[in-house]
């Protein structure tokens, strides 16, 4: 899915998607050693938002946080307080189905136990600390935009472009991959497989 992971322009593309919300990575990680990802909603419509420019966005923090953090792993705070629907029309259905299948893919039931919606922000504070949570949500940090800006400077310096860049060219050599024959014994499931469970 390269609309997803590929043809990156950190400094241009992401100009509507920072008009209508602000994402930052939280300075202090969690007592867990959780890095937590923050997004609110700034209330603000722009026609020219699509959805999967945030998803990218979130790829572009991963891989900054992979080459540039040592935590144990990552949590991803939204805050829907200010949604609007002119934020709801540009949902594209085929581009949500596409990113749910990815998650759901890799959600297992553990994972998936995991995911809490809060309330009210007294919810929040008992899993992110108040102090770790910007002025904005009651916190003591600066501000969400403060926050959104000094990640998004950090993104677009140049030793991050080339990580990116560098990125984008991973890729597997399908030539090695074995060709799958039509197996009728297995199913038509390719390999060799000692118990094999199919739901």
């Amino acid at each position: 899915m390269p609309e997803f992971l590929q043809n990156f322009d950190i400094r241009n593309e992401f100009v509507h998607l920072l008009n209508i919300s602000q994402t930052c990575i939280l300075p202090k990680p969690s007592a867990d050693n959780y890095r937590v990802v923050l997004t609110t909603l700034t209330g603000a419509d722009d026609d020219e938002f699509q959805l999967i420019s945030y998803y990218r966005y979130l790829i572009v923090l991963v891989q900054y946080m992979m080459h540039h953090d040592y935590c144990v792993g990552y949590e991803l705070v939204g805050d829907c307080t200010n949604f609007t629907l002119g934020t709801v029309k540009k949902m594209n259905p085929v581009i949500i189905h596409k990113a749910l299948t990815m998650i759901v893919q890799a959600l297992s039931a553990k994972l998936a136990q995991r995911l809490v919606i809060h309330n009210n922000l007294e919810s929040l504070y008992e899993h992110i600390p108040k102090q770790h949570l910007p002025k904005d949500l009651g916190g003591g940090l600066k501000t969400m935009n403060e926050l959104s800006e000094r990640t998004f400077k950090e993104v677009c310096t140049d030793e991050h472009l080339a990580v990116v860049k560098r990125m984008e060219t991973a890729t597997t050599d399908e030539s090695c991959r074995p060709t799958a024959k039509f197996n009728e014994e297995y199913s038509g499931t390719p390999g060799s497989f000692k118990t094999l469970c199919v739901d």
